[in-house]
């Protein structure tokens, strides 16, 4: 059973799977379950018995860069977040004395 999006894309990235079935499967019932499955799979050409379209595949890849600008956002923000939490601490600090 796949549960999550986290599986897919770490654990079945990279393979090289063609054809996949996860009617039955929890992850089925997230949102735009569909086309990140395609995002994540790069080789895949079925997904539940139903061909990819090319319409598909160019959304998955619109997704898939939205997605990773996404992720390149939030570690830059923990950087910001890291450095301004420092810098808190270092005033604490010298307030104290």
């Amino acid at each position: 059973m796949i549960s999550d999006f986290n599986e897919i894309k770490y654990k079945l990235a990279g393979l090289p799977i063609e054809s996949l079935r996860f009617e039955s499967n929890p992850v089925c019932k997230s949102h735009n379950y569909r086309v990140l499955t395609i995002a994540y799979l790069k080789n895949l050409k079925t997904l539940d018995n139903s061909w990819i379209t090319l319409d598909e595949r160019k959304d998955a890849e619109w997704i898939a860069v939205k997605i990773q600008k996404f992720i390149e956002i939030l570690k830059q923000n923990l950087v910001y977040i890291n450095f301004l939490s420092h810098i808190e601490r270092v005033l604490i600090i010298n307030k104290e004395f």
